[in-house]
Parts: C-alpha cells; structure tokens; sequence
C-alpha cells in the first residue's frame, strides 16, 4: 500500500504495524480493488486476523 495510503486509514482500519481490536467478526467489512475497471473484493475472513483469546483459571492461551 502506498505511504499516503496507510496515512490516510491509518486509525480506520486495522494495518499490519498499526493492528485494532474490533467488536465482531464484520467490523471491517470487505475489501475491493478495481484494477483497470474490474472488481476484486476480498471477503472480511480473508484479510483480517484472527486471535481468539480464551481466559481460564491459570493460564490464558491465544490461538491465531
């Protein structure tokens, strides 16, 4: 992504330098690129990571 790019939803949308915690799994929505007037959307599963973070008595794991 170009640096003008990342400075411009940098705060909106979770980056790879720059990750957010979300309330749900949609929060972000999809993501599309028009490339010479052709769409590709990539779904919200596909380009957001996943933790998931379970609390238990002694220890806490995390799953990516």
């Amino acid at each position: 992504m170009p640096s003008w790019a990342i400075k411009k939803v940098k705060g909106r949308m979770p980056l790879k330098n720059s990750p957010m915690r979300c309330k749900g799994p949609k929060d972000f929505g999809d993501l599309t690129f028009i490339i010479n007037g052709f769409e590709y959307s990539l779904p919200n599963d596909d380009w957001v990571e996943k933790n998931i973070e379970y609390d238990l008595p002694d220890q806490k794991i995390s799953e990516a």
